[in-house]
């Protein structure tokens, strides 16, 4: 039986959660018999209701498995958060003790896949570039294939001498990266001169399809998805864009969207993509009474989210993998970000009009309105865009690197 275990992906988060799924229904479907094996670091989630096993990973159990020594203080400090979580109920009393787990099983394991979604740069801290390295570091001490599926990178001019030298031996050793952006691969080629990197968009927009069997151990599957009225809009915030200087302007946009999407006949509802975005949403909604403004009050999974964005004409989205899985459904965005990656994302199923930069001094309204008004206009013919654009991008995926592993 294979075994391969999946890192950098977790629950608190829809976008890696969806990585998590992706990559367990790929990997079943190459070889149904192989053993899934979910790397994390205390997550609480239903273990028994999906087939892929459980791992406690952390830095904690990397080290062990490196054989590296940990200070007595170290040592102490993380034990006694263990028992402070455990009492906060924060974490399972089954995952105290639990630190060997990955030493035991690492030599039985076949491949290892590095799911993170932007780890590897150089405002990551110490603490957090050791997380992500290990990995790589692991796999190489104990000669295991390792895929890193596709992410983002870079900067990483701050890093020393010494740190890129040994960055530089550790990617080389992956089988090969996939970076999601043109310029992550470009800084990967620029500072180690590395073969094995190819550009790849984001692994879920690769997918076609998941099938459920290949995630889940029980076949009662219950979604529960709100009704939705005809000719309606979703608008998913980020509340990274309402930050400090950003957020009274930010404020300002949205009242101005929500006024058009009404004007022009929209039925609107606010949702969040991310737990941590729940408080702007509600305010969003309590600074927009009108009787077309809807709130969705509830988190869904990856799952049900995929479900939910069928539902609308287009949606106004901020959160990357929000937007991933509307355009794997063929759904327009309206793409109010400031990263790079939002911009790449569009450009693959030429949409990146469609995409605005909303960080402090870039917000130009009279733009993101004439857009929303153009969207309103053409987004039958946007749809029949993407679903082509899709098609080329699914004919060739990242998966097929799996094939000869499983």
């Amino acid at each position: 039986m294979k075994k391969v275990l999946i890192v950098g992906v977790n629950f608190a988060n829809k976008g890696a959660q969806s990585m998590l799924f992706t990559l367990t229904d790929e990997i079943k479907k190459r070889n149904e018999n192989a053993e899934v094996l979910f790397g994390c670091n205390n997550e609480l989630y239903d273990e028994n209701k999906y087939k892929f096993v459980k791992i406690h990973y952390s830095l904690r159990t990397q080290c062990y498995a490196l054989k590296k020594r940990i200070s007595i203080l170290r040592y102490s400090i993380t034990i006694s958060k263990d028992l402070i979580n455990i009492l906060r109920k924060k974490k399972k009393l089954a995952n105290f003790g639990h630190d060997l787990d990955l030493r035991k099983i690492i030599s039985e394991i076949d491949l290892i896949i590095d799911a993170s979604g932007y780890a590897l740069a150089d405002f990551s801290s110490k603490v957090e570039l050791d997380y992500y390295l290990n990995t790589i570091r692991i796999a190489k001490n104990y000669s295991i294939p390792v895929i890193v599926m596709p992410q983002s990178f870079g900067p990483f001019s701050r890093f020393s001498t010494e740190l890129k030298f040994e960055i530089g031996n550790l990617l080389r050793y992956a089988s090969i990266i996939f970076a999601r952006e043109t310029e992550g691969k470009q800084l990967l080629e620029l500072n180690w001169n590395l073969t094995n990197v190819k550009l790849s968009p984001d692994l879920v927009l690769q997918n076609k399809e998941i099938n459920i069997g290949n995630i889940l151990n029980t076949s009662d599957l219950c979604f529960n998805i709100p009704d939705i009225l005809p000719n309606s809009v979703c608008i998913i915030p980020n509340y990274h864009c309402f930050e400090k200087e950003c957020k009274n302007s930010s404020f300002k946009l949205y009242h101005e969207i929500i006024n058009m999407l009404c004007s022009l006949d929209f039925n609107v509802y606010i949702a969040r993509h991310s737990s941590a975005d729940n408080v702007i949403c509600s305010e969003l909604y309590k600074h927009n009474i009108n009787q077309r403004v809807h709130l969705i009050d509830r988190d869904f999974s990856c799952l049900e989210y995929d479900q939910l964005v069928k539902k609308f004409d287009f949606i106004i989205c901020s959160r990357f993998h929000g937007c991933v899985h509307a355009y794997k459904n063929s759904i327009p965005c309206i793409i109010l970000g400031w990263a790079i990656k939002y911009v790449e994302l569009a450009k693959h199923l030429k949409q990146d009009k469609y995409v605005f930069d909303i960080s402090y001094n870039h917000i130009n309204f009279e733009e993101v309105l004439e857009a929303i008004e153009s969207m309103s206009n053409n987004r039958i013919i946007e749809k029949k865009v993407i679903k082509e654009s899709l098609e080329v991008i699914q004919n060739d995926t990242c998966f097929s690197v799996l094939d000869s592993f499983l």
